[in-house]
Parts: C-alpha cells; sequence; structure tokens
C-alpha cells in the first residue's frame, strides 16, 4: 500500500470513528431523538417532534442524514420552505454565534430540484418531498456544503432554519437542522452540542414569518431554478421515497 493510500485510508477510518461517536452521543439523548425529521398532524398543523436535528458531513462534504419521514395521511404534497439565513458556529465551546469566513453555502438536494442557502439569503421556497402521486413521507435528500474544494468550507456547525409545509394543512413551528463540519477532527462532542444549541437559540428565539402562498405554490418550481449556475463537483442522487 502506497503511503498515499494509507494516508486516505486512515483519514476515512478516522472520519467513520467520529460519526459514529457523534451518532452515538446523539442517540442517547433521553427523549425522542431520531434521525429522521419526524413529522405528524396536530390539530390540522404540521408538527415535529423536536426543534433540533442534527447530521455529520462526510469528507466530501456531503450527508444524506436527517431525512423526512412521517405517519402521515397520504396521497397529499409534503415539502418544506426555507425560513432564514445558513447559520455557523465554530463548534468550539464558549464561541458565540458568527459568521463563518469564505461565505460557504448549502445546497439541499439534487439535479435538476435543488435550493441553495447562504449566510446572506433569507426566506425562501424548498423543495416537494412528497407529491400527490407518492404517498407518504420517506425521504432522505442530499446536504452538501461549498465550497469543497481548497480552500474548503471552515469546520464548525452550520444551521439550517426550515419549516414543514403542505397545501392541505397549517405549516409548522421553524426547526433547524445542525450539520457539523469536522475535516481535521479538531471538535469535540462537547462543542459540538455547544454549537448546535447556540444555533437554536439564536435562530428561533426571533419569530420566523409564515410561507405565505406563493411560497406554498412554489415548492419545486422554484426550488428547480434557485441555484441555476452554482458550479458542481459531482452527480447527485435523486430524491427518493
Amino acid at each position: 500500500m502506497t503511503t498515499v493510500n494509507r494516508t486516505i485510508k486512515v483519514g476515512m477510518m478516522a472520519w467513520m470513528a467520529m460519526a459514529t461517536l457523534f451518532q452515538a452521543a446523539a442517540m442517547a439523548e433521553p427523549i425522542g431523538h431520531l434521525f429522521d425529521v419526524q413529522v405528524s398532524v396536530v390539530n390540522g398543523k404540521l408538527t415535529t417532534n423536536k426543534q433540533l436535528y442534527d447530521g455529520f458531513f462526510d469528507p466530501q462534504l456531503s450527508t444524506g442524514n436527517p431525512g423526512f419521514s412521517g405517519a402521515l395521511p397520504q396521497g397529499l404534497q409534503y415539502g418544506f420552505a426555507v425560513a432564514d439565513k445558513l447559520w455557523y458556529h465554530s463548534g468550539i465551546v464558549g464561541d458565540p454565534v458568527s459568521t463563518a469566513p469564505g461565505n460557504p453555502f448549502l445546497q439541499v438536494g439534487a439535479d435538476p430540484m435543488f435550493v441553495v442557502v447562504s449566510q446572506t439569503t433569507g426566506p425562501q421556497p424548498g423543495l416537494t418531498l412528497a407529491s400527490n402521486l407518492s404517498g407518504s413521507l420517506h425521504v432522505h435528500t442530499t446536504f452538501e456544503l461549498f465550497p469543497q474544494e481548497f480552500p474548503s468550507a471552515p469546520s464548525g456547525v452550520y444551521g439550517l432554519v426550515l419549516q414543514m409545509t403542505s397545501p392541505s394543512f397549517q405549516s409548522s413551528d421553524p426547526f433547524v437542522i445542525a450539520l457539523t463540519n469536522n475535516p481535521d477532527f479538531s471538535l469535540t462532542l462537547e462543542g459540538v452540542a455547544y454549537g448546535e444549541q447556540a444555533i437554536r437559540e439564536a435562530a428561533l428565539v426571533a419569530p420566523v414569518p409564515e410561507p405565505g402562498a406563493g411560497v406554498l405554490a412554489g415548492l419545486g418550481l422554484a426550488a428547480a431554478t434557485v441555484g441555476y449556475g452554482v458550479r458542481r463537483r459531482r452527480g447527485r442522487r435523486p430524491l427518493c421515497n
């Protein structure tokens, strides 16, 4: 085995070990932690089981977790709207929520249906995750962090603020998907947990505007064009049910 291959293998093993630790710590939460965003309908309103969900970028700055699922009425349309900008925390205990250098951004979804969220964007249409034809909701879409080439997006925790939407029900309260980028394995579980909670408190303390009728009607259609012109390095898997 060459030195380069050995280095790559060791790096991948280290990433897998770190990801396993993060997942084990997350599953140790005493109340209802699930990797998927669990959605239900309560009194005509879409409801998630938590305000905060987490995931971990792989070495290619991509992840399919968390997904979206739930015991919902079938044969209806479900999706999400992006409720806010992309939030960032260094993942270091004691640091405040801040702005990531280099203006990294997050792409959610795959060609041709994706949406781009940066530290300067605001509320915008998201994606349709289940249509009238697809039945129940169970989707793992793709979250990708850019830039991916050197200098790549900095280490830390990135917070995506979403609301579940449907033409048939009232939109959910906003929630945060916190995704950790830790390429040099410098972040600790304590630091990441601190960063996730800091983003949740900062992002959800202020009222988030309810998506308007135009946002709901534009789910999917607008998302197909939001990221037009973004350079992509590799192919993407499609949304799956």
